[in-house]
């Protein structure tokens, strides 16, 4: 088994990417037709795809996020090269380079809630605890109280029992001195 949590896509490392699996496609400046990017476009598809992706079911969906992720590690690699071997500039780069940002900037945004939120959580779970804790004094308080008037009226009781058996007794000898 492994040990990284479970549903949590492996890290990919560089030496498992083919180098034919990249493809050299990607960076044909034919793909970056201004028509193929056109806004409407692409919401159209984002939205069509978003779409798709609802209607899958759990383990489809995760597939297909997975196989998501690979090609943009494999696209970000590709970039990488190209800039590297100098057929892109940062110019040419700089959509993903911002996607990138908003990406890590969302990351930070996310983990300040997720912080925020389990203060908060904390915070109310030290507060339950301490009513807790408050109550749980009351009712030993009530027990034992309630423990004291026990043996109280069990006290009373004895003796209550013990004067009617010498009130009967000494009925009895009064019966008999008759």
């Amino acid at each position: 088994m492994s040990s990284r949590p479970r549903g949590r896509p492996r890290k990919l490392r560089r030496d498992e990417l083919n180098q034919d699996e990249l493809n050299p496609d990607l960076l044909n400046p034919d793909l970056l037709n201004p028509d193929l990017l056109n806004p409407d476009l692409l919401n159209k598809e984002a939205k069509a795809l978003l779409r798709e992706i609802l209607a899958l079911e759990a383990l489809s969906k995760c597939s297909f996020i997975r196989g998501l992720a690979n090609h943009i590690s494999k696209i970000i690699i590709c970039m990488s090269q190209g800039l590297t071997s100098g057929t892109l500039s940062y110019e040419d780069t700089a959509p993903v380079d911002r996607v990138v940002r908003i990406i890590r900037h969302g990351e930070k945004k996310m983990r300040r809630t997720i912080q925020r939120r389990s203060a908060r959580q904390e915070s109310r779970w030290r507060a339950e605890k301490a009513l807790m804790e408050r109550e749980i004094k009351k009712l030993g308080a009530r027990v034992e109280g309630t423990v004291k008037r026990c043996r109280e009226v069990l006290m009373l009781m004895r003796v209550r029992r013990e004067s009617e058996k010498r009130m009967q007794s000494g009925e009895e000898s009064d019966g008999s001195e008759n």
